[in-house]
């Protein structure tokens, strides 16, 4: 009778066991049938896996070939490139007794697509209060290749002329109108024509806050708030950014 119970104890609990065993396995096999069934589903409604493949290929593809711009401005550390002091002279080389300080940034494309056709402009933002400062107007700058136009190549660096000051600025012929330095507009640059200078691009004393925006073809755009320091020694013109 004894020997009866326990192998009717023994009985019973295998078989308690072994169904739960059973049921887990088998819900962890609907589990799994289901997940198959949305990932065959997905695969189907893409097409294929080769497909999806393709399209993961695609989007790296886009990623990898972008322009990706970014803005370089030292100049405690390489000031001929970055604030340069110059005499001007005519193109055969005769001195016309003006200096400049030109204040530039460089704009890097790390990216793996040419910026085609950047344009670049400056536009004030805070002006001292007070103070004479540029008109409202964003400003197209100045390459230094000589145009308002730049193709930034890829892992390349091409430089934008931001400001400058001269020697004439708050004597001879600005006399009296309280200008100490000027946007860097194409014209202003090149002087042309000569010992013209546009009052609308240029600001007395203080600083002053400009938006750098650059922007090539493709639409890629970068925005970059600067402020200039101005006094009446145009020696002194300096730039940092703010943000």
């Amino acid at each position: 009778m004894r020997f009866q119970i326990a192998i009717f104890i023994i009985v019973f609990v295998v078989g308690v066991a072994g169904g739960f065993y059973i049921a887990l396995y088998l819900q962890n096999q609907i589990a799994l049938l289901a997940g198959a069934a949305v990932l065959f589903a997905f695969l189907t409604w893409l097409g294929s896996g080769a497909e999806l493949l393709g399209l993961l290929r695609e989007w790296y593809k886009e990623k990898l070939e972008r322009v990706a711009f970014s803005l370089e401005y030292n100049p405690q550390d390489n000031p001929h490139l970055y604030a340069p002091m110059l005499e001007l002279l005519t193109e055969t080389g005769q001195r016309i007794n003006v200096s400049r300080k030109f204040l530039k940034v460089g704009l890097m494309n790390s990216g793996g697509k040419v910026a085609k056709q950047c344009k670049a402009t400056l536009q004030i933002k805070k002006c001292p209060p007070s103070t004479r400062g540029p008109s409202q107007e964003p400003k197209v700058l100045f390459w230094e290749n000589g145009q308002s136009y730049q193709d930034i190549g890829i892992n390349r660096a091409e430089y934008l002329h931001i400001v400058l000051s001269d020697t004439r600025l708050g004597t001879g012929i600005a006399a009296g109108e309280n200008l100490f330095a000027l946007v860097s507009t194409p014209d202003t640059v090149r002087m042309i024509p000569p010992n013209f200078i546009r009052a609308q691009d240029g600001f007395g004393c203080g600083d002053f806050d400009f938006e750098l925006a650059v922007t090539c073809e493709s639409g890629e755009t970068i925005k970059a708030i600067l402020r200039v320091h101005v006094t009446e020694n145009w020696q002194e013109l300096a730039m940092e950014r703010v943000s």
